[in-house]
């Protein structure tokens, strides 16, 4: 792991899949860390914007998230699906792909008004042509390839307070592995 830059985000070079697996647990331990303290049970909603080119790692780092919260069960991409939800003891978490979508109103169809409004999760790929019309990212993970490696670059961008504290403990969990 690389620490890049820091403010209101920072880059990192996830070197292997163990790397990007130990990144994903350590979100997920943060999150926890962030649903167990009190000044934070008034966020009832978090959003992660994912981005990045096709196969970049967006459906693994979401499904590497979910194993490390406890979720035993198969983890469907949903790449055709659109949207698939996760009821977890620590919360509910969506997870949206939006590749083929183009209009506000095809959103509606997924229930995205629920994520402005119920104590939820969300992890959204490909957020920029309809990212108006959803709720304010915490945080937006931009992954991408690294050149003649097998590695991958993430780009960590916090928009809220509470993105901000969450990618702290994020990297204090990360460089604690």
């Amino acid at each position: 792991m690389s620490k890049l830059r820091s403010g209101n985000g920072c880059a990192l070079v996830l070197a292997d899949l163990s790397s990007a697996k130990s990144f994903s647990k350590a979100l997920a331990k943060a999150w926890r860390q962030m649903l167990g303290d009190a000044k934070a049970v008034l966020k009832r909603n978090w959003c992660f914007f994912l981005e990045g080119p096709l196969g970049s790692g967006k459906s693994f780092l979401v499904r590497e998230f979910l194993k490390a919260c406890g979720w035993k069960a198969a983890v469907n991409s949903p790449s055709f699906s659109l949207r698939e939800d996760y009821q977890l003891t620590s919360g509910h978490v969506a997870h949206l792909d939006l590749y083929r979508l183009k209009t506000p109103y095809e959103l509606v169809d997924l229930g995205v008004e629920e994520l402005f409004s119920a104590p939820i999760t969300s992890f959204i790929e490909w957020p920029t042509t309809l990212a108006k019309w959803l709720p304010e990212p915490d945080i937006t993970l931009h992954l991408n390839y690294i050149s003649s490696s097998p590695g991958r670059s993430l780009n960590v961008v916090n928009h809220t307070l509470e993105g901000q504290e969450l990618i702290k403990l994020c990297l204090e969990n990360f460089a604690a592995r």
